[in-house]
């Protein structure tokens, strides 16, 4: 039995009954076919949209634990939407902080051209292989570190970002400045080199302090729930557009009708029912291909 044989026939078994019976199976790349069982398992209920393509590669576990879900990220291109329009400029976009792209993989839809942009070689060649099976033929990988990348950017739509949020000793941060990149030490380089920036953030950060931390640039800020759940906190930044700073309190669903989305100004009385940002799938996501 092949390693790919292996994985197909076993992948919806304890990865830990699995591991015991590892002597079974001497053809079989066992580490490899493990990590491809437990993260089709965990995309089945994440992304089942992926779970569904076939030849799809699955990174480690913590990249698929910390991956957006697809209700999260079909809200981020609704968002990239909105703002591409709203600028009045939608030809490229780079996400500086790849990851197992995920996000970018939706947001990149937004765009006539994208780049992917992730310092773990690993993950580049996983995401290489995964773009054309999920349809998407307008992105560039790159292998790079973030900060160095952004200083030899070219003027984009939109940047997006995901700092990490641990620090070097593995613990949690919630402070924006202590995230990795420091977005605060790039917010020159973000503003001059696109129409607006992305920031997606931990749902534990203040997101007070993160905003008068960027100095007055951050437009919208977005707290997105899946389920009643909070799962991320999203910043739009941008000088292009001049704006009164406003709060969307998102509530996403697997069925669109039963999103919800509240909005609300600092200092005004109570929040409203907001109307103007779509927050319905009634765009085109990647189609995984057969």
């Amino acid at each position: 039995m092949t390693t790919a044989e292996f994985i197909r026939e076993y992948r919806e078994r304890d990865i830990r009954q699995l591991a015991l019976q590892a002597n079974r199976f001497p053809d079989v790349d066992m580490p490899y076919a493990l990590d491809q069982i437990q993260g089709w398992q965990i995309a089945r209920r994440k992304l089942p949209k992926w779970a569904a393509c076939d030849g799809v590669i699955f990174p480690p576990h913590l990249s698929m634990e910390q991956c957006s879900s697809e209700p999260t990220a079909q809200y981020k291109l609704n968002l990239a939407m909105e703002w591409a329009s709203r600028v009045g400029h939608a030809s490229r976009m780079t996400d500086l902080t790849g990851g197992f792209g995920v996000d970018f993989s939706f947001t990149s839809c937004a765009f006539n051209a994208a780049t992917y942009v992730e310092r773990n070689e690993q993950l580049c060649h996983i995401v290489e292989h995964n773009l054309p099976l999920l349809g998407l033929n307008n992105a560039t990988v790159v292998c790079a570190d973030a900060v160095e990348y952004l200083s030899t950017v070219e003027p984009q739509t939109m940047l997006f970002l995901d700092p990490a949020r641990r620090d070097e000793h593995g613990a949690k941060t919630v402070m924006l400045a202590d995230c990795t990149p420091d977005v605060v030490q790039l917010l020159p380089q973000l503003l001059e080199k696109s129409r607006f920036t992305m920031l997606k953030l931990s749902p534990m950060l203040d997101w007070h302090k993160a905003v008068d931390d960027l100095r007055g640039t951050v437009r919208e800020v977005h707290i997105v729930s899946v389920g009643g759940e909070c799962k991320e906190l999203l910043l739009v930044l941008s000088t292009v557009v001049d704006s009164e700073l406003k709060v969307y309190c998102a509530d996403l669903s697997t069925a669109s009708d039963t999103s919800s989305l509240f909005v609300y100004t600092p200092g005004s009385s109570a929040p409203v029912a907001n109307s103007t940002f779509n927050i319905q799938h009634s765009y085109t996501s990647p189609t995984p291909q057969s």
